[in-house]
């Protein structure tokens, strides 16, 4: 049966009592990670187990459990983090657990890996060489990996923990973006969503929404494949049981999108029409404010760019016969030359008057 408290107040509840102290215990320099850094978090972590709360020591229970390590009797309980007693809940008996050797060294320990979440998590160097690797080479790296960092499963998961963590950023982005405009394309039956978004201070942002390989053929499917790629967009840690929706994330993109752009082919330009118009009654559009549908120019110009070399070849033989083949009519001047005849077709008017005199 659950022992959390409701806020009773007592003070035999050690729920209470660390619930009145936690803020005035948190501006205590013994009560940082790192003594000497006053932006450094707290060590000491409520946490309920078994349906009981208790206090524990965040730190040195993640390293005894990385490095498993053996852990004194004395400080079984905070570790495991059971403390819930209100005689042991106090700033002194916390303050002499700072202090300890075990907690000092797992301390030291939690900070060299120079990561918040866990003391084995590679560093941030790592994770640089990693994304200067991919940069450079475009893509991960063989089985053997690279020197100073891992082999190639490490690495491997170490370009998927950049890559959530650079869709994180764009997910903080898109909930006060502003205007969103998107371009689809689709080739080989894969359909890629591009954005380019702004917000209210006019700061941009460009990427992909999103890849759909195998989305289909025709207007409705690209139109579906749309609705699950922006769907996959606000899924917050996407690809774990931990997998989860963010409602008002997928509103507010759908909202915010003001201009589409997309292919030259017809069913492309149906999608574009049928985004703005609900496929089943009483239901919303996938994007309602959607008031600009462009089509892509390079693909106008692909698909128009034959005919205009025809025309331009075409065009240039007719110029060359024209001007520089041998028998052209301008290079004859004789041709454009009018003759004259050598004897007048009409009479000059005095010879006709001279002549009606006579008679």
């Amino acid at each position: 049966m659950a022992t959390v408290c409701g806020g009773c107040a007592l003070r035999t509840c050690g729920e209470c009592k660390f619930k009145r102290r936690e803020a005035a215990w948190r501006q205590q320099s013994w009560s940082k990670i790192d003594p000497h850094d006053t932006n450094s978090s707290v060590w000491f972590r409520p946490q309920v187990a078994n349906g009981q709360w208790g206090l524990g020591c965040r730190v040195c229970s993640m390293v005894a459990r990385s490095c498993k390590t053996t852990v004194p009797l004395k400080l079984l309980p905070i570790v495991t983090g059971s403390l819930r007693a209100p005689a042991a809940i106090r700033g002194q008996a916390l303050r002499k657990h700072s202090r300890t050797l075990f907690h000092t060294s797992c301390a030291k320990q939690f900070l060299k890996s120079n990561c918040g979440a866990h003391p084995s998590a590679p560093s941030k160097e790592c994770f640089r060489t990693v994304l200067r690797f991919v940069k450079n080479q475009g893509g991960a790296p063989s089985y053997r990996g690279i020197d100073g960092v891992g082999a190639g499963d490490k690495v491997r998961d170490m370009i998927y923990c950049l890559g959530e963590s650079s869709l994180r950023i764009d997910q903080k982005f898109f909930k006060r973006v502003q205007s969103i405009s998107i371009l689809r394309d689709a080739r080989k039956t894969r359909l890629c969503v591009r954005f380019n978004a702004v917000n209210a201070n006019l700061e941009t942002r460009r990427g992909i929404l999103g890849i759909k390989p195998g989305h289909g053929i025709g207007a409705e499917a690209s139109l579906k494949a749309t609705d699950e790629i922006i769907n996959d967009f606000s899924t917050l840690y996407r690809g774990t049981q931990h997998a989860r929706l963010c409602p008002k994330l997928r509103r507010r993109i759908r909202e915010c999108i003001h201009v589409t752009g997309m292919d030259a082919a017809s069913d492309e330009v149906l999608a574009g029409e049928l985004q703005r118009e609900p496929l089943i009654t009483m239901m919303r559009p996938l994007t309602p404010n959607c008031s600009i549908i462009t089509r892509d120019k390079a693909h106008a110009c692909k698909m128009t760019g034959p005919f205009l070399l025809l025309l331009l070849l075409l065009l240039r033989l007719l110029l060359t016969m024209l001007w520089l083949s041998s028998s052209s009519v301008l290079r004859r001047p004789s041709v454009w030359v009018v003759r004259r005849p050598a004897t007048p077709v009409f009479r000059p008017l005095s010879s006709v008057v001279s002549v009606l005199r006579r008679l």
